[in-house]
């Protein structure tokens, strides 16, 4: 593999490449990945040995809901160790962590952890420790039998959170570009978000359930303030409403739910089978049991590999639905 090639039109499908992906980051139109991914697999056509193309496939793959695709791209890359390693090795996190599942996560918190012992780069470690904020969250949706660990978990997020805040503030202005900043703080609000949300599932009291909820929802919209319209957590938001809608009995924390879940599905993360599942459970608790099953459905057509939800998971809820019951979980 090299990563320079001799081929001018391959230097500038990736150059047209890396410009329609800062431009999906600004805009977050689901077809300037389609038209990215179509000149970055002419560039790799053209010269299959360019690592630059490998790696930049990966993120496409990332960014379009295939981290499967992804992982293999980019773990490819980190193979060949080359000058941005660390810089492909978080991509390659990222990547492990939008599987979801618990093995998934471990790899990714695997290789971050690589990323703050040994990279030199302050602003990737930044990165790489946001990320980490957002495993110890999602790890608590593994770790729903046991209380213990999931408020170990909580407590995990709550202080790489401080700790972000902290070291972001030590940047002077201007030494992180706008938009990447906007990312990593934004990054670390959504895993706050998160883990209360998470957390909101383990408490006894309703009112104790109502007061996380809308704690995490404060959380999910400074991330939207800072990351507009990211697919990730528009569908976080989504499903907070969906938990507050239940809890407070409110018609209209519902109806924001749907909005959310429905945008993500429809253009910010098209057959986004977890989304779907999040639909198929807000009809459900709304007592919508045609409409929740027709998500449901819809979320089974996806494959398994690129659904970020399993089947056991999304059958019991289909099975609810079709009992027409409305309990929650």
């Amino acid at each position: 593999m090299r990563i320079e090639t001799k081929n001018p039109k391959v230097n500038l499908l990736l150059r047209q490449v890396i410009k329609e992906v800062d431009c999906y980051k600004d805009r977050r139109d689901f077809t300037l990945l389609t038209e990215a991914m179509e000149k970055i697999e002419g560039a790799i056509h053209d010269d299959p040995e360019f690592l630059p193309a490998i790696f930049w496939r990966g993120i496409l793959n990332d960014l379009r809901g295939r981290a499967k695709d992804a992982i293999s791209d980019l773990a490819r890359v980190v193979e060949e160790q080359p000058p941005f390693g660390d810089d492909a090795r978080y991509h390659l996190a990222v990547a492990y962590y939008h599987r979801y599942n618990l093995p998934s996560l471990e790899k990714a918190a695997e290789l971050l952890n690589t990323i703050l012992t040994a990279s030199g780069d302050d602003v990737l470690s930044l990165r790489a420790r946001a990320v980490l904020a957002q495993i110890h969250a999602m790890c608590m949706v593994h770790a729903a039998s046991n209380l213990a660990e999931t408020q170990r978990l909580h407590r995990a997020v709550e202080n790489e959170f401080e700790l972000g805040q902290k070291l972001l503030a030590g940047f002077p202005e201007g030494a992180i570009e706008k938009r990447l900043r906007n990312e990593i703080e934004g990054n670390f609000h959504n895993a706050r978000g998160m883990s209360l949300m998470y957390s909101s599932d383990f408490v006894g009291s309703v009112e104790e359930r109502v007061t996380l909820l809308q704690d995490a929802l404060r959380q999910f919209t400074e991330t939207d303030r800072l990351i507009p319209r990211d697919w990730a957590n528009s569908c976080d938001r989504g499903s907070a409403y969906m938990r507050l809608g239940y809890w407070s009995k409110s018609a209209s924390d519902f109806a924001r739910a749907l909005d959310l879940l429905s945008t993500v599905v429809s253009t910010l993360r098209p057959y986004y089978g977890f989304a779907y599942y999040e639909l198929g459970r807000t009809h459900r608790l709304m007592g919508q049991f045609s409409k929740a099953i027709e998500s449901f459905d819809k979320a089974l057509a996806i494959p398994y590999e690129y659904r970020n939800v399993g089947d056991a998971r999304l059958k019991l809820e289909l099975e609810k639905a079709r009992m027409g019951l409305t309990s929650c979980p």
